[in-house]
């Protein structure tokens, strides 16, 4: 599953993605000073140790106890996992 796609005003976006200890992603859209949650990822299955997004791409990056990284982009139906 891919995230949210945010539009072509992505890199002048303000959104934070947090690791859960559930194995989840929470994103969310600071740009309107709000702290919406706009979407919960949903694909490690042990806590998420850190999310970060691509500085010029739009592309975030997860870890996790699970012993994965996946590489979430927008629209796209799968994520891509990718085993240590």
């Amino acid at each position: 599953m891919g995230y949210k796609d945010l539009g072509n005003d992505w890199q002048h976006s303000l959104v934070l993605a947090t690791g859960s200890a559930d194995g989840s992603i929470h994103v969310f859209d600071l740009s309107k000073g709000q702290g919406d949650e706009i979407q919960t990822l949903l694909g490690h299955r042990d806590r998420v140790y850190s999310a970060d997004f691509h500085p010029t791409e739009p592309k975030l990056v997860s870890s996790s106890a699970d012993k994965t990284v996946l590489i979430w982009e927008p629209n796209r139906k799968r994520n891509s996992r990718k085993g240590f």
